[in-house]
């Protein structure tokens, strides 16, 4: 599925849909640069999956829009606050 805005493509993504939601394996992009690979539940990245996402690449168990690892944490699709992470700064990717 491609979005456009003002006609101009921009997010992709390739995939399954079930009820008008990600599900399953997927690959999402939001630019040239910035993506997901892994497994979708019920719209969100869930299971093993990979981001690269400003120059960074965050590979490993994904839970529910949710990636940890050390003292990063990467939030797609859901607030920061979801993840359990009360920082407003970070890296946080919604559409």
């Amino acid at each position: 599925m491609q979005w456009y805005e003002h006609g101009r493509p921009i997010d992709r993504f390739e995939g399954t849909f079930f009820a008008g939601r990600r599900q399953g394996p997927g690959r999402y992009r939001w630019n040239d640069t910035d993506w997901y690979v892994g497994n979708y539940e019920d719209d969100l990245p869930n299971g093993l999956g990979t981001a690269n996402i400003a120059g960074e690449t965050f590979s490993g168990q994904w839970q529910t829009g949710c990636f940890r690892h050390g003292t990063k944490t990467v939030a797609i699709g859901v607030p920061r606050t979801s993840c359990g992470d009360l920082r407003t700064s970070g890296i946080i990717l919604q559409r």
